[in-house]
C-alpha cells in the first residue's frame, strides 16, 4: 500500500512539474491570462459607463440588482468559452505528449498499475488546472479592495468555474490518453468540447417543438446551464453532483482507454 501511495506521489509531482517546466505551458498561461485581462477590462469599462450614465442623468434610475457581482458573473461567462480552446492544449501533454517524448511505451510497460498511472497523471492535471482558476480569480478578487461585493456570491463563482474547468478538463484527459497524436488529441477535443459547450441552446429549439422532457434533459448536460446557478451566487447539489460525474466519467474512461492500449502491447 505504501509503495502504491509512493509510485502515486511521484507520478503526481512528475506530472505537475512538467507543467511548470514546459515553455508551451507559460505561453498558453500567458495567452489565457491577456485574453482573461481583455474580457475583464471590457467588462469593467461597460459597468463603469452605465455607474456614470446614472450618476449624470437624473432621470435615469439604477435598475435593480444591477451590481459589482455581474462584472464578475460575465468575467467567468467569458472565461468558460475560452476554456474549451484552452484546456484541449493543457491536457494534451498528459498522454499526446508523451508520445512525442518517446517516454509512453516506457508508462504502458511499467509495472505501475493503470489505475495509478492515470491517477497519478489525472490529479496532476487537477492540481494545475486550480492554479490556473486560482491565478484568473486575482482580477475579480482585486474588486474588494475598490468596493463592496457579496463574498458568497463571488466563492459560488469561483467554485462553479473550477467546477466546470475540472469537468471539461478530464474529458480532454481522456480524449488525450485515447489518441495517438498531440495535435489529433487538440482538434478532437476543440471539436467535442465545443459540442458539449453549445448542446444547452438545443433546448429552446425542442422546447418550441413541444418535445419538453427531452429539453429539459439536455438543458440537464449542458455545462453551461449546471454552471449558471453558481454563477448567480447559488450552490445546488444537483449541479455538484452533475460536475462530479462528469470528472468521474473522464478519469474512468481515460484508464479503460490505457487499458486497451496495454493489452494490445502484450
Amino acid at each position: 500500500m505504501r509503495l502504491k501511495l509512493t509510485r502515486l506521489t511521484a507520478i503526481t509531482v512528475r506530472e505537475l512539474i512538467n507543467f511548470f517546466v514546459s515553455p508551451l505551458a507559460y505561453f498558453i498561461l500567458a495567452g489565457i491570462t491577456f485574453l482573461a485581462l481583455y474580457f475583464f477590462i471590457q467588462y469593467l469599462a461597460i459597468f463603469n459607463q452605465y455607474l456614470m450614465q446614472v450618476a449624470t442623468s437624473p432621470l435615469l434610475e439604477p435598475r435593480e440588482g444591477v451590481s459589482f457581482n455581474l462584472l464578475v458573473q460575465g468575467y467567468y461567462k467569458a472565461l468558460c468559452l475560452i476554456f474549451v480552446f484552452f484546456l484541449p492544449a493543457v491536457a494534451m501533454k498528459t498522454f499526446a505528449d508523451e508520445r512525442v517524448n518517446a517516454s509512453f511505451e516506457y508508462l504502458l510497460t511499467s509495472p505501475i498499475t493503470t489505475e495509478s498511472m492515470v491517477l497519478g497523471k489525472f490529479i496532476g492535471l487537477c492540481l494545475y488546472l486550480t492554479f490556473i482558476v486560482l491565478w484568473l480569480s486575482i482580477m475579480p478578487l482585486s474588486l474588494f479592495i475598490f468596493t463592496e461585493l457579496e463574498s458568497l456570491v463571488v466563492l459560488a463563482n469561483i467554485i462553479g468555474f473550477w467546477l466546470y474547468t475540472l469537468a471539461l478538463g478530464s474529458l480532454a484527459f481522456a480524449i488525450s490518453a485515447g489518441s495517438n497524436s498531440s495535435i489529433g488529441a487538440v482538434v478532437i477535443s476543440i471539436v467535442i468540447l465545443l459540442l458539449y459547450y453549445v448542446v444547452g441552446y438545443l433546448a429552446d429549439t425542442l422546447s418550441n417543438q413541444g418535445v419538453d422532457w427531452l429539453a429539459s434533459l439536455v438543458r440537464y448536460i449542458s455545462p453551461i446551464d449546471q454552471i449558471e446557478t453558481f454563477l448567480r451566487g447559488g450552490i445546488k447539489l444537483s449541479s455538484l453532483v452533475y460536475f462530479l460525474t462528469v470528472i468521474l466519467f473522464g478519469y474512468i474512461l481515460a484508464v479503460r482507454l490505457i487499458d486497451l492500449k496495454r493489452v494490445s502491447r502484450i
